[in-house]
């Protein structure tokens, strides 16, 4: 009998120091808790990952962190200014983790701390993906797009205020009816196995499946204080 491999979890948290919407993002609070502590606490519930890690370069968020009972990496200044990527991130994990002789995960989860209102049933049901489509490299977390939103919509507008349709052949083609379903990937979960993002060096390795985000407000993903005054809002209201 051929037995399935049980998947190893690790989740990661990353939250550097700087931000440019908003000074310290990261530990900006929502009802009692900073949006790192809400991240934290979304991990921790969910009993399948394996371990958790926080990389930051910022000493506060890591002393959080280590508070919380998680594990943190500090992240280097040049992969934390503004320029700096997550994927970039990524591999100085692994490579601390290797460094210090840790089992590489089968599957990374990363989590962004602006994002609080992920709740631990999205990881959890994104953990049963993995096991009903093994195939899967890369498992993140979608919501539809509104009618109003439609990618046909979508343009530019340059400083003199001349407008360009960046779908405009579509867009005139079929200008009323948007019946075809679009979704947008929402960056407040990513999850890839580690082999394949190795081999294709990016964080949404192919093949890609979905989780879909049942409500709108799950996908609030905090960049301007306008973002974080709705979350508070929303919290407030206990949705």
């Amino acid at each position: 009998m051929k037995y399935k491999k049980k998947l190893s979890f690790f989740a990661l948290i990353t939250a550097r120091g700087g931000s440019m919407g908003i000074k310290n993002k990261n530990l900006k609070k929502i009802g009692n808790l900073s949006l790192l502590e809400i991240s934290i606490l979304n991990a921790k519930k969910v009993k399948k990952i394996n371990q958790i890690y926080c990389s930051s370069d910022n000493k506060k968020i890591l002393n959080i962190s280590l508070k919380n009972e998680i594990k943190i990496i500090k992240r280097p200044k040049k992969l934390s200014n503004n320029k700096a990527k997550s994927i970039d991130a990524v591999f100085h994990f692994l490579k601390v983790l290797k460094e210090k002789k840790i089992i590489i995960p089968d599957v990374i989860f990363l989590l962004q701390p602006t994002s609080p209102f992920l709740e631990k049933e999205v990881i959890t049901e994104i953990i049963k993906l993995y096991t009903k489509y093994p195939e899967a490299n890369c498992i993140n977390s979608y919501i539809k797009i509104p009618h109003k939103f439609n990618y046909i919509n979508h343009a530019t507008i340059d400083q003199i205020g001349r407008v360009n349709y960046l779908n405009y052949k579509k867009r005139v083609k079929n200008p009323l009816r948007q019946s075809k379903k679009t979704f947008f990937a929402h960056g407040n979960i990513f999850s890839f196995k580690t082999k394949a993002l190795v081999e294709q060096k990016t964080l949404t390795p192919k093949p890609i499946y979905a989780h879909i985000l049942d409500k709108r407000y799950k996908s609030i993903d905090i960049d301007d204080y306008e973002d974080l005054r709705i979350a508070q809002i929303l919290h407030k209201k206990k949705i």
